[in-house]
């Protein structure tokens, strides 16, 4: 299916005016949140990649890696964002993250047992099946507690760097705004240092 059919959501649409996000990282990025009956209201011009590779409403759940436990996550409030700095285009959303995955499972060919999946992989199938629709316009990426572990932690930057310049790479994507969410902060809960070597490793990354 291809933009340029009739009944393509996108149809009548110019190809750079749809404007597609990946979505990729653990829980932080798929949502747990509760789903209200707002939740559940359709933007006209914002879609979502469904878990059969076909664009349909975004209405969350966006993303099914648990579907027992898959909620409200950013993916809707950002696109709404987006759509109000552009209300000429239409958000084509790539859900890709997978709850639990350390950045271990982010590499070609590891699978993830909680999600019974290849993360990276599926990323891969998934972000190769949306760009012949759109123009990719940021990569969004919420993960780190799988990895804020003593050794994990250690090689995390040197990791996520890795898989952001592959990302690049392979979707030709060199100036395209990569996004990263900071790891959850809780009262009562201070982080060990495992959990401030991944931050650091974000705000490194970003700089």
């Amino acid at each position: 299916m291809t933009a340029s059919q009739s009944n393509h959501p996108f149809a009548g649409f110019h190809k750079e005016k749809v404007h597609l996000f990946l979505l990729a990282g653990q829980s932080n990025m798929a949502g747990r949140g509760i789903i209200e009956p707002e939740d559940l209201i359709p933007h006209p011009r914002i879609f979502s990649l469904s878990q059969e590779s076909t664009w349909i409403p975004a209405v969350d759940p966006i993303h099914y890696d648990k579907p027992k436990v898959a909620g409200v996550g950013l993916a809707s409030t950002f696109a709404r964002i987006m759509i109000e700095e552009d209300p000429e285009a239409v958000i084509g959303l790539i859900p890709t993250a997978c709850g639990g995955s350390p950045i271990s499972t982010w590499t070609s060919g590891t699978f993830h047992a909680e999600t019974n999946s290849y993360p990276y992989d599926n990323a891969v199938q998934r972000m190769e099946r949306a760009l012949p629709d759109g123009v990719l316009k940021g990569i969004l990426w919420h993960q780190g507690e799988g990895d804020s572990k003593e050794t994990a932690s250690v090689v995390y930057e040197e990791k996520l760097k890795a898989l952001f310049e592959d990302f690049r790479a392979r979707f030709d994507a060199a100036t395209v705004p990569l996004i990263i969410g900071q790891l959850g902060q809780y009262a009562n809960t201070p982080w060990s240092e495992a959990r401030i070597r991944v931050d650091q490793a974000h705000r490194a990354i970003a700089n």
